[in-house]
């Protein structure tokens, strides 16, 4: 067992010494750095195009627009339904008109008939 540890050992020894002479530990570290670097300024990027947004007051613009098309909406929707309530109202009315129309209108075409065949006929 002793033996396997030392040989584990010198295994984990000589990867060191590899790792260390073939500079990837260095350009790991470089890579690192740069990828935060990067992350750092999109971060500032972000931010100022927040204050930018921020500052030019289209998020208001706009939270203001969309509160007055949906008052439009709904006062549109309120027109509708009163208009549906109105029309279910009137509805019987206009059809009982519009019989009592229909019947005088038969009644004065046949009187009007009446009269013209007996006209027709002296």
């Amino acid at each position: 067992m002793a033996r396997n540890i030392r040989e584990v050992s010198s295994t984990a020894r000589e990867t060191v010494k590899k790792i260390h002479g073939s500079e990837a530990i260095t350009e790991l570290a470089e890579a690192v750095q740069e990828a935060t670097v990067a992350t750092k300024d999109t971060a500032k990027e972000i931010g100022d195009t927040a204050k930018e947004i921020r500052n030019s007051h289209v998020a208001a613009t706009t939270a203001s627009a969309v509160e007055e098309t949906v008052k439009a909406a709904t006062e549109t929707i309120q027109a509708g339904e009163n208009t549906a309530r109105q029309v279910s109202k009137a509805a019987p009315k206009t059809t009982g008109t519009i019989k009592k129309g229909a019947i005088k209108a038969t009644k004065a075409t046949k009187a009007t008939l009446h009269q013209a065949g007996r006209s027709s006929g002296k």
